[in-house]
């Protein structure tokens, strides 16, 4: 089985791979297509990175794809990383990674839910969940210039926090 690491990686070069075949298309509906893979594939990376996280903080949390379950399955009594409180925010917010995960999977007619249900399931830690909850008015179109921002955003995010894993 592929280390969360390695998959991350994998996804971030998809990722370029996708957006290198976009710069060099001029059809319209091929980069249309290519858009649309890159948002699953950067939605994918993420949810591969929180399981990185996760392995790195030895987190009991089974298969997580947001911050919020990283942080549901630490036990009373433990700190929450700040990383994964920045990680919170950024999910729940009007923010570029909110929009990423608010899109639909591919195959599925709608969007994913976006967590209103923040803070519902309980623990030691759902206060923290409940008050990271931005209210967040539309979502954002998820186009070329918000998958460039995305991508670059997300990668910033990898390097520093395996930066800060590698030190300790």
């Amino acid at each position: 089985m592929q280390s969360a690491r390695a998959h991350v990686n994998q996804q971030l070069a998809w990722c370029r791979l996708l957006l290198t075949q976009f710069e060099q298309s001029d059809l319209p509906w091929r980069q249309q297509c290519l858009v649309q893979a890159l948002g699953w594939h950067l939605k994918a990376c993420y949810q591969a990175f929180i399981a990185e996280l996760a392995q790195a903080l030895r987190s009991t949390a089974q298969l997580p794809e947001t911050a919020r379950d990283v942080i549901q399955a630490i036990p009373a009594g433990r700190e929450v990383p700040a990383e994964l409180r920045e990680l919170l925010r950024l999910e729940s917010g009007d923010s570029w990674l909110a929009s990423l995960l608010a899109l639909p999977a591919p195959g599925k007619a709608s969007a994913a839910d976006t967590g209103a249900d923040a803070g519902k399931a309980g623990g030691a830690n759902s206060q923290i969940l409940a008050s990271d909850k931005i209210a967040v008015s539309k979502p954002r179109v998820f186009d070329l210039a918000l998958a460039k921002a995305s991508l670059a955003a997300l990668d910033e995010i990898i390097q520093r926090n395996r930066a800060f894993c590698d030190e300790c």
